[in-house]
């Protein structure tokens, strides 16, 4: 339970980060991706929502279930446009 609680903390302090920064950066600067939760925060929607959205429209390897959505920055921007579209 504390690593769930960890892990919250962690993507709560990323999300306020960007929001302070303006940086979608993670592992070194030619690596641009995005997590689930922060392009989520970013969209005003729920995380559950954007990664139902993510498995519909933009799918990922077998091998990538259950783990982190690393989210590039053209599917963010697909993502953007079809949330905007919805608003």
């Amino acid at each position: 339970m504390n690593d769930l609680h960890n892990h919250y903390k962690t993507a709560s302090f990323v999300v306020y980060n960007h929001h302070m920064n303006n940086e979608h950066t993670k592992g070194g600067d030619d690596m641009k991706t995005m997590t689930a939760t922060e392009l989520a925060a970013s969209l005003n929607v729920s995380p559950k929502t954007l990664r139902a959205y993510l498995r519909r429209a933009h799918t990922r390897n077998a091998d990538a279930k259950n783990t982190t959505w690393a989210i590039d920055a053209k599917t963010c921007a697909a993502a953007r446009k079809h949330f905007a579209a919805k608003s």
